[in-house]
């Protein structure tokens, strides 16, 4: 069981939901096809084991001459080259089967593409692990 946060824009409330994360996959992806898109985030105590997310977001005006699908897959590439990288133990990923869940919210002057690590790949031992390598990372603006 994991626990999930809607927050709801205007009101700035949030309301807690309780799921397998395949239950709540599956809900989600039922939910997008409501008007106004929730945001959604995973509960995760301070200690527990969790997922790396990418919340990726960049303007096309900006970036117009840029293949955002391109710089998104190359950003999860790099972050699996690294993590085999610093972690050859922990990170026997099988390269058949696709490691990310992508739920994509486009506007039309933004792309925010969200990458979840789906199951296949191993938890961050913590928070403070993810935090701590997202830092050490040597990552390239765009």
């Amino acid at each position: 069981m994991h626990v999930f946060a809607v927050e709801f824009e205007k009101s700035g409330k949030r309301l807690y939901v309780g799921a397998s994360y395949s239950t709540f996959w599956k809900t989600y992806q039922r939910m997008k096809l409501r008007s106004q898109p929730l945001h959604f985030y995973e509960v995760i105590r301070e200690g527990n084991s969790g997922k790396l997310y990418y919340d990726v977001e960049f303007s096309k005006d900006v970036n117009a001459e840029r293949d955002g699908e391109k710089m998104v897959d190359d950003l999860l590439l790099e972050t699996q080259r690294l993590l085999v990288h610093l972690f050859p133990s922990m990170m026997r990923v099988s390269t058949v089967e696709s490691p990310v869940r992508e739920n994509q919210n486009a506007v039309a002057q933004r792309m925010t593409p969200n990458e979840t690590a789906a199951d296949s790949w191993p938890l961050c031992p913590g928070r403070d692990f993810c935090r701590s390598w997202m830092r050490t990372t040597p990552w390239h603006s765009v």
